[in-house]
């Protein structure tokens, strides 16, 4: 009846919105970047791609069965394959403890794969490479030494980001506020946010419980530890740490919120602008309906010396 359709077809909605805002998440961070570098390649149809440590995000990955993606080489500008479709690659089988992706491809493209080669979003719809339909993410704003939003970096300083190397070792209070302090000298002086993968949180947050001293609340029938977020203060004001799946275990992005926006003209929406009021459209070739997710939006900076990235991490 009526009512057990709108019970069904709201699962199928929430579902729907879910995996768009995924992708979308996935685009905010690493739009015109790769989603993963290719530590080796297995078998022979299918494949089974080792990611880098450096390079693995969980939430890029978790539920990715049935996800399409491409591989170029390291540099981005040469597909492995054919021309699309047959360069399309889908995950079947995803293994969040190896790092471990499982794909197919309508061809033998994946036997030209070499590590050091990077792993790209695939939209089915798009006919040129090097993710034409993808917005500017943060790391790609943060990495800018050329063209960005049609202002130079190379001309104007301030349109360049800080990118600071932890030096290949783990991230440390200390580094954080010495990366801010390059920010500082370009006129950040706001609080700001600090995302980094969920084994960069646990080394800080180990250090911060280190130096935890007890005093008389102390009680001895119970014993908490641990934190939501870990709070500092540096040269620029308030400091919060937070884990987030979708940050890379070599990166940390430091930014403050005020500077950052949603640009364009639709959120995650079921019916386009030049479409009426429906919430289904009728299939053209065959007696049933549908249901398309569409938005419109980009990532933009508008003072982008005030953002900071963190890279070169390696967790212990």
């Amino acid at each position: 009846d009526k009512g057990a359709f709108e019970r069904d077809t709201k699962l199928v909605v929430a579902n729907m919105v879910q995996s768009f805002s995924k992708r979308l998440e996935s685009i905010m961070f690493y739009g015109k970047r790769d989603i993963g570098v290719v530590a080796s390649i297995t078998g022979s149809g299918p494949y089974v791609i080792t990611l880098t440590a450096a390079s693995w995000a969980p939430a890029l990955w978790a539920g990715a069965v049935g996800m399409q993606i491409e591989l170029y080489n390291a540099a981005g500008t040469t597909i492995r394959g054919a021309t699309r479709p047959d360069s399309l690659a889908r995950v079947t089988a995803v293994d969040l403890v190896a790092r471990q992706i499982t794909v197919t491809v309508a061809n033998a493209t994946a036997a030209a794969v070499v590590a050091t080669d990077i792993v790209k979003h695939a939209f089915s719809g798009e006919l040129t490479q090097q993710g034409a339909l993808e917005f500017h993410g943060l790391e790609a704003i943060m990495r800018n030494t050329g063209v960005l939003f049609n202002i130079s970096a190379a001309t104007y300083d301030l349109w360049k980001s800080t990118v600071f190397s932890a030096g290949s070792a783990a991230l440390t209070q200390s580094k954080i506020n010495k990366a801010l302090a390059l920010a500082v000298a370009k006129g950040l002086e706001e609080d700001v946010m600090c995302h980094v993968n969920p084994l960069t949180w646990e080394n800080l947050l180990q250090a911060q419980d280190a130096l935890r001293m007890y005093d008389s609340s102390y009680k001895p029938d119970l014993h908490k530890s641990g934190a939501k977020a870990i709070e500092f203060y540096g040269q620029n004001g308030a400091i919060k740490v937070v884990p987030n799946p979708f940050v890379k275990e070599s990166l940390a992005f430091i930014m403050p919120e005020d500077v950052l926006m949603r640009v364009g003209s639709s959120e995650v929406t079921f019916k386009r602008p030049s479409e009426s009021e429906e919430f289904f459209r009728d299939l053209e070739n065959n007696a049933g309906v549908e249901l398309r997710a569409y938005a419109d939006m980009a990532l933009f900076c508008h003072a982008p010396a005030k953002l900071v990235l963190i890279d070169s991490i390696v967790n212990s």
